[in-house]
Formats: C-alpha cells, sequence, structure tokens
C-alpha cells in the first residue's frame, strides 16, 4: 500500500492533478483529502485560481534538472587532471585550452545560478500564514488561505497570486517580477510591497514600502513609489493611485498593529485581514470610540482581551466572528 501523502505533499500532488499527470491512486487521495475538511476545499480552490492565471498549461514541461545537473557535472568534474607547461608546448594552444576550461566553468555556474537554482514553487495556506524564501532570493510572507505559484522564465519571474502577501522581491534588472491577480498586473525589478488581492473584498489594493512598482489593469496604468498605493475598485473597473496612509499594511510581515487615535471600522478592518475573522461592530456609540495602542505579535485571544480592556467594551468570539459591543467610555 503506497504512503499516504503528507500535508507539504499536497501542493505538488495539486500540480500533478492539474496538469493531467496524476496516476488515478493519486486523483483519489486528493479528491478524498479535498472532501475530508472545508479548509483543504478552500485550500484546492485557491490553489486552481493561482494555477489558471499561471497560465501554465501552455508551458511544456519542465525537464529532468537534477539529472540534466548530473550528467553535466559528471562531464565537467569527472576526471581532474594538472596541465604542466613544457618549454617546448604551444603557448597558443595551451592559452585557448584554459580560455575554453574556463569557459565551460563559467557557462556550468551560470548554468546553474539561472537555471538550475530557479525552479517552480507552489505554496498554499490554511489557517495560518506563512514565511519562505522563493527560489529567485525573494523572501514572501502569504496571509491565511492564500495560494502563490512562482514559474521562473528566461526573461521574467512569473507568480500568480490568489488572496494576500507581503513581497520582499531579489532585484534582477533582466528579469522583471510579475504578480498577477484576477483584476491586476503587477510588475517590479526589485522592491518590497503588500498586495491584498482577497476575493471578499470590493477593492484590490497595492502597498509599497519601497522601490518602484507597475499595477496595470486592462484599460489603465499607474505607477507607485514609497509610501503610495493603487487602488482598483472591482465593480468600476477603476484603477486610482493614492497616498499611503495605511499604518499596518507591513503588518502581515511585522506581526505589529498599530493603532493612533483609529477609528472602529479602520480597526474592524485591520484584524479581519490579520487574522481572517469577520468583525462586527454592535456598538453603541462608535463615533467616540478610538483606540490607541501598539500591538507586537500579540495572539488574538490577548490581542482581543487588551482592544476589550482599553475601550471598555465586550468583545466575544464565536467560531470565526468577532463581535464589538457596548458603549465606549
Amino acid at each position: 500500500m503506497p504512503d499516504q501523502p503528507t500535508p507539504t505533499d499536497y501542493p505538488e500532488l495539486i500540480s500533478r492533478y492539474l496538469s493531467g499527470n496524476a496516476t488515478d491512486a493519486e486523483v483519489q487521495q486528493l479528491e478524498a483529502w479535498v472532501v475530508s475538511d472545508p479548509e483543504h476545499k478552500q485550500q484546492f480552490m485557491a490553489f486552481k485560481k493561482a494555477w489558471i492565471l499561471s497560465g501554465m498549461q501552455q508551458h511544456e514541461p519542465q525537464v529532468d534538472v537534477d539529472e540534466v545537473w548530473e550528467k553535466t557535472a559528471s562531464q565537467l568534474f569527472n576526471e581532474t587532471r594538472v596541465v604542466k607547461m613544457e618549454p617546448g608546448v604551444n603557448r597558443r594552444r595551451w592559452l585557448g585550452i584554459a580560455a575554453t576550461l574556463a569557459l565551460l566553468v563559467a557557462a556550468s555556474f551560470w548554468l546553474y545560478q539561472n537555471i538550475f537554482s530557479d525552479r517552480p514553487m507552489s505554496v498554499i495556506t490554511s489557517n495560518t500564514s506563512e514565511e519562505f524564501q522563493l527560489p529567485d532570493g525573494s523572501q514572501i510572507t502569504l496571509n491565511r488561505f492564500s495560494a502563490l505559484h512562482y514559474e521562473p522564465l528566461d526573461s521574467q519571474r512569473i507568480v500568480s497570486l490568489t488572496g494576500d502577501a507581503y513581497f520582499d522581491v531579489a532585484p534582477n534588472p533582466t528579469r522583471p517580477f510579475i504578480i498577477r491577480t484576477p483584476n491586476v498586473e503587477i510588475e517590479v525589478v526589485g522592491t518590497s510591497f503588500y498586495v491584498d488581492a482577497r476575493e471578499d473584498q470590493p477593492e484590490l489594493q497595492v502597498m509599497v514600502a519601497e522601490g518602484s512598482v507597475e499595477v496595470r489593469s486592462e484599460a489603465q496604468n499607474v505607477r507607485l513609489t514609497a509610501n503610495e498605493k493603487a487602488v482598483f475598485q472591482k465593480e468600476d473597473q477603476a484603477l486610482e493611485e493614492q497616498t499611503n496612509d495605511d499604518p499596518n499594511f507591513q503588518a502581515l510581515k511585522t506581526r505589529r498593529l498599530i493603532f493612533d487615535s483609529s477609528p472602529m471600522d479602520y480597526v474592524a478592518f485591520a484584524l479581519e485581514r490579520q487574522f481572517d475573522r469577520e468583525v462586527i461592530l454592535n456598538i453603541d456609540n462608535p463615533a467616540a470610540c478610538a483606540l490607541n495602542g501598539n500591538y507586537n505579535n500579540k495572539p488574538l485571544d490577548t490581542l482581543l482581551l487588551l482592544i476589550e480592556n482599553s475601550l471598555s467594551i465586550r468583545i466575544e468570539q464565536q467560531g470565526n466572528t468577532i463581535t464589538f459591543s457596548g458603549d465606549c467610555q
């Protein structure tokens, strides 16, 4: 009986299923996993959307780079020889041999750095966010219930995203980093920024911490620099450049939430984005409510208790719903 897949095996198993390369047994394993838990189905659907966005079906199958590299390495390094220059040896011929060897070594190094070390990668998350490094060196923080697929090409680095993520992109002027979402395409060379492409939000937002980012929709495009953001209205398909006044757009990476006389609707938005919960405001006088506080890497339960004590209100959790009620003091 074949070994059952572990949770880390499922992105690869889903990839084989979507590409038509899964065996009958693997298809049965995947179907059983999807129906066993609503979170599994959500992960599968997020991955499927990222797969469709990436256009992977149009690409030729990837070569077995491990096998190719093993053959190349054996040809280059299996025989080690010391070449001694004798007085009668033609110096020009020896220099030609040395140059050829240098080119072979340089070519093999380039091949390793630019092809073998840069491979496709897929990540899906469930009820916890995940920090990881792409093969090109870019650092990613992927939020809960999100999916990302990385596809390196000769002249581009393509990422397909559903959900939201924070990006620290490794610079490479010859290979731009392009993020595809259901609504816009984002292109950078090397920079830090946050993309909120959650499906349940009326807007898609791109917020830049440093560097330069170009955001393109079907009809418009904007170029952003630090402390700017792009807002795409999904209903009317409008793309707009704005000043970024969100103090918590980096919270996914820093795990820190900052509130400076923040109104309750923003507090609810920040909590929903950070913890993937629905926040309901049943406060008697919300206009009189404003939260001040700097909360560094606090678990949700602890954070809600601190907010409850700070505002003298009641906060209740039931499933994925958080309810604020009472009268602010």
